[in-house]
């Protein structure tokens, strides 16, 4: 066998093993990738049957708390907005007069206080000290005026 065929077998048995390759990985890729959407559809559906689960536990929860609220505050679901805000005004009205009604009643209720006698101011008194400085200030005013000559 000449160089020139054995290197001619060699690169054909590299170009083979690489095809062999080639078609191993594809083969084991579309495995991974089979394994891999099995498994992520187990996954999506156990977090779809838990997020089913917890949905119910909320809209339980919410459900009870929102005939709480109705039962609270006496609402009516079939009420429009307006005839909600008509009661509320109405509402605010009725306590207004209210809270004007017992401002009325204590006003009247409080003792008439007399008119307080005006004594007039004793006069001030001025302390020793400003008196003192008083007195010095017009007698130095006194002689620092000019002498008549």
């Amino acid at each position: 066998m000449s160089t020139k065929q054995s290197f001619e077998k060699i690169a054909r048995n590299t170009w083979l093993a690489g095809l062999g390759s080639i078609e191993t990985s594809i083969e084991l890729i579309s495995k991974s990738i089979d394994n891999a959407q099995k498994q992520s559809t187990q996954l999506y559906n156990e977090l779809l049957t838990q997020g089913t689960q917890i949905q119910s536990k909320i809209n339980d929860t919410t459900g009870g708390m929102t005939s709480k609220g109705k039962s609270l505050f006496k609402t009516d679901a079939n009420h429009s907005h307006e005839q909600k805000l008509e009661k509320l005004n109405a509402k605010v009205e009725q306590l207004t007069k209210i809270v004007d009604d017992l401002i009325e009643k204590k006003a009247e209720q409080a003792p008439v206080r007399k008119a307080a006698t005006v004594k007039k101011a004793a006069p001030k008194r001025t302390s020793a000290r400003k008196a003192a400085v008083t007195t010095n200030k017009t007698s130095e005013s006194k002689s620092a005026a000019p002498k008549p000559k």
